[in-house]
């Protein structure tokens, strides 16, 4: 990447407030002018194969509120700074594994120069019988991973 141009810095996001630390934290220690800051969120799919029409109306409905939540939560704060950024909400799986995959294969795409999540605090059994995503991005990702402890 040309040192003029920006970099794309991307940020998983959930309804945890420790996700507005980790954007809050990357816009005052990484973003620089030129930069843009990618948002992502991953929704479940509704599985209701015999009344498709209902899953896609849920599907919908899930999406929406996932927009709603990260207007009033992420994005007043990079429009009143004037900072570039861009929403991406995809439906898909969400274990462990399926968003940690969604959350590489974004970086990827978008050639992310950094991706910067927050660590959800679960207990030490949960992290070894289900995983963590962030676990799964720092051992899968081909972009450096930044993420910000519980306080």
């Amino acid at each position: 990447m040309d040192e003029d141009e920006g970099r794309n810095l991307l940020v998983p996001v959930d309804d945890a407030e420790d996700c507005e630390r980790a954007l809050q934290w990357c816009l005052d220690n990484v973003y620089r002018k030129g930069d843009t800051i990618h948002l992502l969120h991953v929704v479940p799919h509704a599985h209701n194969s015999s009344f498709s029409h209902l899953d896609e109306h849920q599907d919908e409905m899930l999406a929406e509120q996932a927009r709603g939540f990260i207007e009033d939560r992420f994005l007043r704060s990079l429009e009143a700074s004037r900072v570039p950024y861009h929403v991406c909400i995809v439906r898909g799986e969400t274990d462990t594994e399926s968003v940690g995959q969604l959350i590489c294969q974004k970086a990827d795409e978008l050639r992310a120069s950094l991706v910067a999540m927050a660590a959800h605090n679960k207990g030490r059994l949960v992290r070894f019988i289900v995983g963590s995503t962030t676990r799964y991005c720092i051992r899968h990702s081909h972009v450096t991973v930044l993420v910000m402890q519980n306080n």
